[in-house]
């Protein structure tokens, strides 16, 4: 386990969920950047803080005394600061979890005196989010913002200029950049922009609800096309998980071929299961929706059919080992003799991993790109 060194303080951070071999620290220069730059301030521990997409815990810890909130789309990042206070031995009840798809009505007003913020990569996002935090802040509220320069887009700086105000840049610091940020725009809130979109597909004409930082927000990718034209025919009453659902598509298609199965959509992220709900309102179409990680806290031997499209992947980090710890819970939660149907890009390898959990692996379809395996427990 690496240790953060910030302010004088060393923290113990690990991230969560642990993956064996795995050299990924649980935090960047981002992180350290924004850290040592808040504590350039004169700041009293009553003042009120915001981080925005702390991943692991590397805002949330140092900062701990101020019993900050935590603005994140991500169940495991929840997940992850939770564990993190734990090992390093601080109170899990002195931080304030905010999901990104948090109603207005539920978000502070006025509120916070500090924000960092931990830039995503989707531009759409971080629009989402800087209208999101406008009714929190006031015109004293210091704003920074950090992120990787490989990850930034061109446009960052106008984006945060344009959405809350005068923006300037620090210089880099071990690869990121640092922007301080003058809240002027906060009575500005672009509501489209916290609103879903609308699109309509040719699958069935079904109308998806998505909202930014969802998978395939502006259209439905290949891999989820030839899913969707070899799912199998369903029986009355099957128990099916759409796994990692994205805006719905899956879930919605099977109800639509059947309307007496019994569908749950599950993601990690709370605006992609948001999406899947409106979606499925949007159809005229019945599920349950669940936000949590993977199949973990699942009901064992009781699902017939669980169908994903991934990646599986750990925050940004692709692997297979990622992938591989979740095949045992779904595993777990199927009946006797339930399937699993997964769609795989042809660069990822999962056989090998799905082989030591389900008696029969095969490829049922395939093309350039993508293929479709099946395995029967």
């Amino acid at each position: 386990m690496e240790k953060l060194a910030i302010n004088n303080n060393e923290y113990k951070l690990e991230r969560f969920p642990l993956i064996q071999g795995s050299q990924l620290r649980a935090w960047n220069s981002a992180d350290e950047y924004l850290l040592n730059t808040f504590f350039e301030f004169d700041n009293s521990e009553n003042k009120n803080v915001l981080l925005v997409n702390d991943q692991f815990g590397a805002l949330t810890i140092p900062l701990i005394n101020y019993k900050p909130g935590v603005l994140s789309d991500s169940f495991m990042s929840k997940i992850s600061i939770e564990q993190n206070l734990i090992e390093n031995e601080l109170s899990i009840e002195d931080w304030k979890f905010y999901n990104s798809a948090i109603e207005p009505d539920n978000f502070p007003t006025a509120f916070f005196d500090f924000v960092l913020i931990k830039i995503p990569k989707s531009i759409s996002y971080l629009k989402y989010q800087l209208n999101q935090i406008k009714k929190s802040i006031h015109k004293d509220t210091v704003i920074i913002a950090s992120g990787m320069t490989k990850h930034l887009s061109p446009n960052t700086h106008s984006i945060l200029e344009e959405c809350l105000g005068e923006t300037k840049v620090d210089r880099t610091f071990k690869k990121s950049v640092l922007f301080r940020i003058q809240p002027q725009k906060i009575n500005t809130i672009d509501e489209s922009i916290l609103n879903y979109t609308e699109l309509q597909t040719d699958i069935n004409n079904l109308m998806l609800a998505t909202y930014p930082n969802v998978f395939s927000q502006e259209k439905v990718d290949n891999g989820t096309r030839l899913l969707l034209s070899n799912l199998p025919d369903f029986n009355d009453e099957e128990k099916i998980v759409d796994l990692g659902c994205g805006s719905g598509i899956i879930g919605l298609k099977i109800f639509i071929n059947n309307s007496n199965t019994k569908i749950t959509c599950i993601d990690e992220s709370y605006l992609a299961v948001k999406s899947a709900e409106k979606s499925f309102e949007l159809n005229n179409a019945k599920a349950e929706f669940l936000v949590t990680d993977g199949l973990n806290n699942i009901e064992l031997n009781n699902l017939d059919y669980v169908i994903s499209n991934p990646p599986f992947h750990n925050q940004t980090t692709l692997d297979n080992a990622e992938a591989e710890r979740h095949f045992k819970p779904i595993k777990e939660a199927l009946k006797n003799g339930g399937r699993f149907i997964i769609v795989c890009n042809r660069s990822l390898n999962y056989e090998p991993y799905l082989k030591k959990y389900f008696s029969a692996v095969k490829r049922i379809e395939s093309n350039n790109k993508y293929f479709i395996i099946e395995c029967i427990k």
